[in-house]
Parts: C-alpha cells; sequence; structure tokens
C-alpha cells in the first residue's frame, strides 16, 4: 500500500489552507498524493493550493459542502489509502507514517483511527471526542460518533463498500455515518493511542462551527440514526436485536432532546411532531408485548 491520498475540501480557506498543506508537505517516508477540492471559493483558496510546494491535484467540487466535495476528491485520487483533511486542520510529522505502518500490521478490513488535539485561540488542548471503541465498534458508533474525520487511515476498497461514501445530504454528521456504517458491515477499527492531528476550533470571533448548529446537528443524528435501521440489518442475525435496540434507544433520546429545544424555541408544531414520534421508534426497554398495547392505543388516540 504504497500510496496515500490526502483529500481537502477548502472553501475560502485562504486563512487556513496553506498551514495545512504545509502539514502535509511535512509527512516523511511515505508516498503522498494531495488533492485540494474548491468548493466554490471566491478567495485566494485555489492560487494558495496551485503555488503550492506540495503541488497538489485541484478539483472543481459543486459548492454544495464538504460531503460532496470529499466525494469529489475521492474520485479525482488515485492512493490505495485516503486520509480525509480539512483545509483548517492539521497533521503532525510523521503521523502518515505511523498510520500506514499500522494499516500494514493490521491487514485487511480494518481502519486505522488515532487521537486528536483541539486548537483553541491559539492554545492545544486534549479532545473531547476519543477513538474509544470499547468491546465493539457497531455499539460505540451507535451511541456516538468516536472519532475526527481526519484521523483515519482508510482502505480505499472498504470506502467502496458503501454508496457515496459520504452521503451528501448530512451537514454535520456526514463522517458518522460512513464510520458507523462501516462499523455494522463487519469493518475494525485499530486505535492508535497517539494524538497525530489538530482539530481548529473556531473561535468566537469567526464562523461558528458546523457542529455548534444545535438544531442542524439534531437533525443530522436523526436521520444517521433512522438510516441505520437498514444497516443493522446487514448484521449477522444472532446481534440485531441488540444492536437495534440501541439504536431505537439512542434515537429516541435525540428525539426528545430535539422536542425540548424545539419547544424552548418557540417552535411547538416541531416539538409536537418529534414528540408523537418517540412511541413509534420501537419497544426500547419495554416489552415487546407491552409497547405493541401502548403503541395501538397511542395510533387509536391520534385517529380519533
Amino acid at each position: 500500500m504504497s500510496l496515500i491520498s490526502v483529500i481537502i475540501p477548502a472553501k475560502n480557506a485562504e486563512e487556513t489552507l496553506g498551514a495545512t498543506l504545509d502539514s502535509v508537505a511535512d509527512q516523511a517516508g511515505v508516498d503522498v498524493e494531495t488533492i485540494v477540492v474548491d468548493d466554490g471559493s471566491t478567495d485566494r483558496t485555489r492560487e494558495i493550493a496551485s503555488s503550492h510546494a506540495v503541488a497538489p491535484k485541484i478539483a472543481a467540487g459543486s459548492g454544495t459542502g464538504a460531503a460532496a466535495a470529499r466525494n469529489t476528491g475521492l474520485a479525482a485520487s488515485t492512493g490505495r489509502a485516503i486520509v480525509f483533511l480539512d483545509a483548517d486542520d492539521l497533521l503532525k510529522p510523521g503521523a502518515l507514517h505511523r498510520r500506514l505502518m499500522a494499516l500494514e500490521e493490521a491487514g485487511p478490513n480494518t481502519i486505522v483511527v488515532t487521537d486528536h488535539v483541539e486548537f483553541v485561540e491559539g492554545r492545544e488542548r486534549p479532545s473531547r471526542t476519543r477513538p474509544d471503541f470499547g468491546g465493539d465498534p457497531r455499539e460505540a458508533l451507535l451511541q456516538r460518533n468516536r472519532l475526527t474525520v481526519h484521523a483515519a487511515l482508510v482502505p480505499r476498497e472498504l470506502l467502496d463498500l458503501v454508496p457515496g461514501p459520504f452521503i451528501e445530504s448530512l451537514v454535520v454528521y456526514e463522517d458518522w455515518a460512513l464510520w458507523l456504517h462501516l462499523a455494522l458491515l463487519g469493518v475494525h477499527f485499530r486505535v492508535l493511542d497517539i494524538p497525530d492531528c489538530v482539530y481548529r476550533i473556531r473561535s468566537a470571533g469567526m464562523a461558528t462551527e458546523m457542529t455548534t448548529d444545535l438544531p442542524r446537528a439534531q437533525g443530522d443524528a436523526i436521520r444517521v440514526l433512522e438510516l441505520a435501521k437498514d444497516w443493522v440489518r446487514q448484521t449477522p442475525r444472532s446481534d440485531r436485536g441488540r444492536l437495534d435496540l440501541i439504536r431505537r434507544r439512542r434515537l429516541r433520546e435525540y428525539l426528545w432532546a430535539r422536542a425540548r429545544a424545539s419547544a424552548r424555541r418557540g417552535k411547538l408544531i416541531r416539538a409536537s411532531v418529534d414528540a408523537l414520534r418517540v412511541p413509534l421508534v420501537g419497544p426500547g426497554d419495554l416489552p415487546r408485548a407491552l409497547w405493541r398495547r401502548g403503541r395501538r392505543r397511542f395510533l387509536a388516540g391520534r385517529r380519533g
């Protein structure tokens, strides 16, 4: 596995793209192909990319967001292993070499995952999202996302297992959907407890991070868990009941959370719809017969 493709979606990233490309240039001991996807920039993003020493390929994005830009970059890449690096984030020296060595040791059907640090207002701090998958990555990823996107080295053949591979209708959690889908297909994750990349947290004076847009994040999380219903059906029959119970439990939590948040913002119709959906998700921790009885009464009440 000699060539790693680093795919960088970039939109109006003139302030940070140079440093991101510098961090790719600092990677020694690996053969790297760099692809910058200019996603409709109106600043100097394309000029900075085209003049950088790493000589990246430059692809034109559709301007519809990071998920589509990553898919565009993947289609233009030739590497056998892929890293998705955002235009304001950084790889630490030696990151790609360590990951590649771990991937070659791990063998097929494995994604290598590292830890990362967060960079806030000029200072590094430990990450809030740790790559902890417990005994079963399927269970862990049904609960929440466990890794930042640029902390993974992914064999191309695994990305070919799912359509997209990023779901372009998702804005916040398109990476969570990908990792969860792959885990439910039986892909393994090898964790290196090394913070080898930097996730830049934008300060209050800059544009708000997508992940702090609570309504959008809640909506995406609900959508991911709804999609996961079909993905769980692809798991071994002996595991489906347990995994779907976790999925339904988490989906109910997100629906309740969005209902409460909507009510606080005065969006009472949205709050009511989500609250009414909760009993339809599934029995969760209730005995199935009790849930079915309650569901019949609930639906009868709505018809009445």
